[in-house]
């Protein structure tokens, strides 16, 4: 059975546990040895609803978007960096419960940059899909990491976070990246929340398609003299 191919990016303040996630999700261990001269993306077969996944997973320092922005923060890293954000099917706002900072970042700067550069680069680029929604729609959840401590430290409030996932229509959860099951809960909703991105915007673009027919229709019915549909308008024969 064909994968079908996902790019995932994992979201969030240096030391919330980006890494860790990832380690987990794809080698189910931690601290792997990454070898910098390996060049094919590795990639992780999961089957969910009978579906086969082939996931890419790459963690992404939401502040590098910020940094961007001063002056002699230009080149090629930023570029890139923005390319991996705006082509990613599916991102998890990975936050580290421990830090309220790490919360408020993501759920304020992390969520409106990704939506940000995703729909300035539609607007920028004439030869791609015009989505209605003004960007192509993206799987998502919120995350909060290191759950085993956050009995003694914990600084965000589960429901706060909880809330703000619901008024975000995105999944919600907390967990330890030392859980592997936990990590396979989340990263099922991402993959289910990616299928409902994807069906959303084939909805409305078959909407627009069908919009746009009508209106052609109907203007070639103008110009020809036929009146439309359900008007009392009558030709009159010369």
């Amino acid at each position: 059975m064909p994968a079908i191919e996902k790019e995932v990016i994992i979201f969030g303040e240096g030391g919330v546990g980006k890494t860790c996630f990832t380690d987990m999700f794809m080698r189910e261990r931690h601290f792997a040895f990454y070898d910098p001269t390996v060049t094919t993306p590795e990639r992780k077969r999961v089957v969910i609803d009978g579906l086969a996944w082939s996931l890419r997973l790459v963690d992404l320092r939401a502040s590098l978007f910020q940094e961007s922005d001063l002056p002699g923060e230009t080149g090629f890293a930023p570029r890139y960096f923005v390319k991996m954000l705006r082509d990613a099917d599916g991102i998890i706002f990975l936050y580290d419960i421990t830090s309220k900072a790490s919360y408020e970042h993501i759920v304020n700067e992390g969520y409106l940059d990704a939506c940000r550069w995703r729909r300035m680069y539609r607007e920028n680029t004439t030869t791609l899909r015009s989505y209605p929604a003004g960007m192509q729609r993206f799987g998502c959840i919120l995350v909060g990491n290191k759950l085993d401590l956050g009995q003694e430290k914990r600084e965000v409030d589960r429901d706060v976070a909880q809330e703000w996932a619901e008024s975000m229509g995105m999944q919600f959860f907390e967990l330890s990246a030392f859980s592997n099951e936990s990590i396979k809960e989340a990263m099922t909703a991402l993959v289910k929340s990616m299928i409902k991105a994807e069906e959303r915007d084939n909805e409305d673009l078959s909407e627009g398609e069908n919009l746009k027919k009508s209106v052609v229709a109907k203007a070639k019915k103008l110009a020809s003299g036929v009146p439309f549909r359900g008007t009392q308008r009558k030709m009159i024969s010369l």
